[in-house]
């Protein structure tokens, strides 16, 4: 797990505990973030509280909640991100004196 990775989960449990176990995945490529979740009796209060993670200033731009055996449930986040704002999922090293990546 990346601390990207570590960072989300502490910060999403912190927010919902009442979610209980949760195995969450980063897919830094599109920017989703993946909620696996085998209690199916869990599966209202996460999807209801899904909303609430899209409105979180994470950078992420879709979250996907998956359950055996059960459709998929998917929304899009609103981002918050600027031109000038570096993510963390920037890969490039980025000049702070001059807001310019370093190539």
């Amino acid at each position: 797990m990346t601390l990207t990775e570590q960072i989300l989960t502490q910060v999403i449990a912190h927010r919902f505990p009442w979610w209980g176990q949760c195995h969450f995945q980063l897919n830094h490529h599109n920017r989703t973030l993946y909620i696996h979740s085998s209690d199916l009796r869990k599966r209202r209060l996460i999807s209801k509280d899904m909303q609430s993670v899209a409105t979180l200033d994470i950078h992420i731009q879709r979250i996907t909640l998956q359950q055996p055996n059960q459709p998929d449930i998917s929304i899009q986040c609103v981002s918050k991100l600027t031109i000038s704002e570096p993510s963390a999922f920037d890969t490039k090293e980025t000049n702070r004196t001059h807001g310019h990546r370093k190539h």
